[in-house]
């Protein structure tokens, strides 16, 4: 009986397989959306470039003198994420960081930020001043701290509220009920405003 139950579950993951295998293919190949196509080498050339020209400028205005042209349409949306490494009060500190923090995030309508690393989220409400600061507005959402270990962390959502709105009654954690993930994903829903 046993062994019956696994071939059973076996195939179940097997054609879930497949059927998130024809999606992603699907979506790769251009199906139900449109994706503007950047490749990973050109992203990662236009980060080094903002953080090689921000990181030790001569003067101020070198920062203003940085910008990456990344293609932008009004039927395209740029989504990333963004592993910030410890982010919390001790990198706010850091004089150049949140600038360039700023700077990259401001490229993108939706950035799920990692590694939020702090007890009291003040740091977020100045960070999102400095990220406020220029032409675009961004709203924030925050999921909660997780974690096993006594190093908890927080997701967040950064998202530019002239193109894109959020629904907060469907923002959730997955529930792990077997208790596999570190961390749990944090889920929003997001819609265009175009």
């Amino acid at each position: 009986m046993a062994e019956k139950s696994k071939k059973k579950t076996s195939l179940v993951k097997s054609w879930k397989l497949r059927g998130l295998a024809l999606l992603l293919i699907g979506l790769m190949g251009g199906g139900m959306f449109h994706f503007d196509i950047v490749k990973p080498k050109q992203v990662t050339r236009w980060v080094s470039d903002i953080i090689s020209s921000t990181v030790s400028p001569s003067t101020p205005s070198d920062w203003d003198a940085t910008e990456i042209d990344l293609p932008r349409s009004d039927e395209t949306i740029r989504i990333a994420t963004f592993n910030i490494q410890v982010f919390g009060h001790s990198k706010m500190q850091k004089p150049e960081v949140p600038q360039i923090l700023a700077r990259i995030i401001q490229q993108f309508d939706v950035v799920a930020v990692q590694e939020i690393r702090a007890l009291d989220q003040s740091f977020l409400d100045e960070f999102l001043k400095i990220l406020n600061a220029g032409e675009q507005q961004y709203g924030c959402l925050v999921g909660p701290r997780q974690g096993r270990t006594a190093s908890k962390e927080q997701y967040a959502y950064f998202y530019n509220t002239a193109r894109i709105t959020v629904n907060e009654k469907w923002t959730y954690t997955v529930i792990d009920k077997y208790d596999k993930l570190h961390r749990p994903p944090y889920v929003a829903h997001f819609r265009t405003l175009s």
